[in-house]
């Protein structure tokens, strides 16, 4: 990874951290519907660096799949992130 890429991952890793507290702060000012909607979670499972890459396809391409549903009357921007990576388990 060059220096710039580094730099890029690591603005868009603070990006979507600002995006989801932005979410948190402002979250009462959106209809029930929105805040029922919305979600943070996260995951850990253990698997191999390919399984990862086919899981990040799935999920991509199911993303992709809802593209369909963008016109309808009622549609608003909603920001979706997904990040997968090694996260080695602590030891204990």
């Amino acid at each position: 990874m060059t220096p710039a890429d580094s730099w890029l991952a690591g603005y868009h890793a603070r990006e979507h951290a600002r995006w989801m507290q932005d979410w948190l702060d402002t979250r009462d000012e959106w209809p029930d519907a929105w805040v029922e909607a919305a979600m943070l979670s996260d995951s850990s499972l253990r698997m191999t660096a390919e399984r990862a890459a086919e899981l990040n396809r799935e999920m991509i391409a199911l993303i992709e799949r809802y593209r369909a549903y963008e016109d309808e009357p009622d549609a608003v921007r909603v920001t979706i992130t997904v990040h997968s990576f090694p996260n080695p388990e602590p030891s204990v």
